[in-house]
Parts: structure tokens; C-alpha cells; sequence
């Protein structure tokens, strides 16, 4: 698996632009300090999840079908995406899924399986299903062309707020930060205390399961 760079993240906003919306900044000032908000809740599909989708499926032939493992946003993001290509789309979450983010993903014309109590029980069952030949099995977050996709978030910062210094990300799978600090400025991810997968995982020196 190459590892992405900012050249892609900027050939990446190229292929997304005709499918995603450039979402507005919103400037603040907090404890005197000023802040950028970036405000990609007004995305199509409700998160940036749908850019890495799009940027994922355009970077090559197109597929005869999709399938995506996700708790929510990225299978709204997978089935938004593959709506607009005109694919068809199967997402597997598991039984604790929200079911307003589940209905979204029927809504946009994804077929929904349940299976699991956990994403992994979830994902390893998608995996299985995406042995059929063309099928793209969409990664949430583990592939260089969606972490190139998600960058173009940072890439729109930088173009609308050139005065940002640095980036707060919050931290689910990694996919946002990672294409975010590609762009070169200072990162910093943010996650729960009690649910710091990134935080365990940089500890160890590797992907680690975490409570």
C-alpha cells in the first residue's frame, strides 16, 4: 500500500470537485485565541467521509459494485458516492448502528445489512462478501486514496484561510488526519480519553485493539 503525499490530496480536490460541496469556514475567537472552524457537517451526506468515498472510486475504472463495513458516516458517505457514479451499493454495520445514520444510507439507495455486535464482526463479514469479482471493497480509513481524499478538507483550509497555523482534527479511524497532515502544518489529533485508539496505537508502535 503506497503511502499518500500532498500532491495527491491536491489531484484528489480535482476528481472530488464535481460531486462534493466546498464547504464555508467559519471564523471564532475562543479565550482570545482565534479559530478556523471548518464547517463539514454542510457536506453532502452530513460528513467528510463522502470525499475519501468519491476520490476512491474515480481513481480507477469503475467497479460493477461497491461494499463498505462502517458504523455510519462512512456508509452514508459510500452509498452518497456511489449514488452519484451510478453504482450499486451494499454497506454492513453492525446491530448498535444508529438508526437515523442507517435509514440515510437506505435513503440514498445502499442495500443494508445487519451483522454483528462490533464493526470488526461487522467489516469481516463485508470482507467476505467483497470476494466477488468486481466488487471495491471501500476501506474507511485504511486506503491511500480515501486518506488522499479526506486531505482535501485541509486543502480547501488553506486556500480560504491561508492565515491557519495549525490543524485540530478530531480522531475516529484516522482517515481525516492522516490526509490532513499531509498538508506540512502542525496536527494535532484529538480523541476521547477513554477512547484513544490513535493515542494507544502511536504507543506502541503499531494498531492495537483498545477497550
Amino acid at each position: 500500500m503506497s503511502t499518500p503525499t500532498w500532491e495527491d490530496v491536491l489531484k484528489a480536490a480535482e476528481a472530488v470537485h464535481p460531486f462534493v460541496r466546498r464547504t464555508p469556514v467559519l471564523r471564532a475567537e475562543v479565550d482570545g485565541r482565534p479559530l478556523v472552524l471548518k464547517l463539514e457537517h454542510l457536506q453532502r451526506s452530513g460528513s467528510f467521509k463522502l470525499r475519501g468515498a468519491v476520490n476512491a472510486l474515480v481513481s480507477g475504472p469503475l467497479p460493477e459494485r461497491v461494499l463498505t463495513a462502517s458504523g455510519g458516516n462512512h456508509g452514508l458517505g459510500v452509498a452518497t458516492a456511489a449514488s452519484l457514479l451510478n453504482l450499486p451499493a451494499t454497506v454492513y454495520v453492525p446491530e448498535s448502528a444508529p438508526q437515523a445514520k442507517t435509514d440515510r444510507i437506505e435513503a440514498a439507495g445502499a442495500k443494508l445489512v445487519r451483522h454483528g455486535a462490533t464493526y470488526a464482526e461487522a467489516a469481516a463479514k463485508a470482507l467476505e462478501a467483497a470476494s466477488e469479482p468486481g466488487t471495491r471493497y471501500l476501506h474507511a480509513y485504511d486506503d491511500p486514496t480515501v486518506v488522499a481524499g479526506q486531505g482535501t478538507v485541509a486543502a480547501e483550509v488553506i486556500q480560504d484561510a491561508p492565515d491557519v497555523d495549525a490543524f485540530l482534527v478530531a480522531v475516529g479511524g484516522g482517515g481525516l488526519v492522516a490526509g490532513t497532515s499531509l498538508a506540512g502544518l502542525p496536527t494535532f489529533a484529538v480523541e476521547p480519553e477513554r477512547c484513544r485508539a490513535l493515542g494507544a496505537a502511536l504507543a506502541a508502535g503499531e494498531p492495537v485493539d483498545v477497550e
